[in-house]
C-alpha cells in the first residue's frame, strides 16, 4: 500500500509534465510557423501584381505609339491620294 501511494505523485507529476511538454511544442511549432510564413503570400501577390502593372503599362505605351504611327500613316497615304 505504502508503495502505490509514494508512486502517485511521481505518476501523476509525469503526465502533467508531459502534457505541458506536448502543449508548450505545439505552441511553440504553431508561433514557429506563424512566424514564418506570415506576410509572405500577400507580398508575393503584391509583387506579382506590380510586375504585371509595369509590363501592362510598357505593353500599352508600344502598342499605343505603333496605333498612332499607323493612324498618321493612313491619314497621310489618303490626303496624298485625294
Amino acid at each position: 500500500m505504502w508503495s502505490v501511494l509514494t508512486a502517485w505523485p511521481v505518476r501523476k507529476r509525469a503526465i502533467v509534465e508531459r502534457q505541458h511538454m506536448d502543449s508548450h511544442s505545439t505552441k511553440c511549432a504553431l508561433r514557429r510557423v506563424r512566424r514564418q510564413e506570415q506576410g509572405q503570400d500577400l507580398l508575393e501577390y503584391a509583387l506579382l501584381v506590380s510586375l504585371i502593372a509595369i509590363v501592362a503599362m510598357g505593353a500599352v505605351n508600344t502598342v499605343g505609339n505603333t496605333i498612332t504611327t499607323v493612324f498618321w500613316n493612313v491619314i497621310a497615304s489618303a490626303t496624298a491620294a485625294i
